[in-house]
């Protein structure tokens, strides 16, 4: 997983990703395969303290004149 190697890569000692007391955040677009199950599940496997979040849908703004 990426944040985890980015963590490894700063310096810190791969065991300690798990228990750190560091909170993470990933932000995900609206892609439908972000929302299956299976991905949020590896995502909270992977990161215990994480949160997930997700883009807003865009808004549809109007271009009448």
């Amino acid at each position: 997983m990426f944040v985890k190697n980015e963590w490894i890569n700063q310096g810190n000692l791969e065991d300690k990703f798990t228990s750190s007391e560091v909170k993470r955040l990933i932000i995900l677009d609206n892609a439908s395969y972000h929302k299956k199950k299976d991905i949020l599940e590896k995502i909270e496997q992977e990161m215990p303290k994480g949160a997930s979040q997700f883009f807003a849908k865009k808004a549809k703004i109007s271009q009448d004149k």
